[in-house]
């Protein structure tokens, strides 16, 4: 059975590509304008894909590992709006840039039913094209959801999730499509409030930047495998 997003979710995506001004090039405000079409396609490579994961998830008690404590509940699933994933690189702000952020084309879609998050479901560009290559993350997908809730997220509003490599810690944003990017509040996730001297509430950029900056230097980079 194909899953699909509902006609307002893909009405909006597609028009707030066709009704944003263009920025400077490079800026986070471009980004965010840029960010509109390529989510539409995003939106049809996950369409084209759940199904896939869907029929894999695994029946019984392993099921709780992808969110889904009933498989039966798995032909209700469907797609919400995405969260574009995004990293941050203080070394940026030392060579003049305006802000550490940078877009990756990868893309994390709510996997819900009947409302709730229960998975992740991973787009990415491969080969040149955008795909969806994993399914799962059910602990991260149902602190997304209770963010969403408790801050009255719309079907709207843009959704960002800042992914720190290096410290293996991930910030949730919600941009309105005209933001600065140091009007943007971050929210610390679990794996942020986890690490010493995390923030453990929302920030806008600049004191996320100084935190960045400070735990960078302090925290080794993971090893290769």
């Amino acid at each position: 059975m194909r899953q699909s997003f509902s006609p307002l979710l893909l009405s909006t995506l597609l028009g707030v590509a066709a009704c944003s001004a263009p920025e400077p090039r490079g800026s986070f405000q471009a980004s965010l304008v840029s960010e509109s079409t390529e989510e539409a396609d995003a939106v049809a490579a996950a369409e084209a894909g759940l199904q896939h994961f869907l029929d894999r998830v695994p029946v019984g008690e392993r099921a709780a590992a992808y969110g889904f404590f009933d498989p039966a509940r798995l032909a209700r699933a469907r797609l919400s709006r995405p969260y574009r994933v995004w990293t941050a690189d203080p070394k940026r702000l030392d060579e003049g840039a305006a802000d550490p952020l940078t877009p990756l084309e990868e893309w994390r879609f709510p996997v819900t039913v009947d409302g709730r998050f229960h998975a992740l479901l991973t787009v990415a560009r491969v080969d040149g094209k955008l795909r969806a290559v994993d399914f799962g993350a059910a602990g991260l997908a149902a602190e997304l959801g209770e963010l969403e809730q408790r801050r009255a997220v719309g079907l709207s509003t843009r959704r960002l999730l800042l992914r720190l490599f290096a410290l293996r810690a991930d910030f949730a944003a919600f941009p309105a499509a005209s933001a600065r990017a140091d009007q943007v509040p971050f929210e610390p996730l679990a794996s942020a409030r986890a690490l010493p001297q995390a923030l453990h509430g929302a920030v806008e950029l600049p004191r996320l930047a100084l935190w960045l900056r400070e735990r960078v230097r302090e925290t080794p980079a993971p090893r290769a495998p």
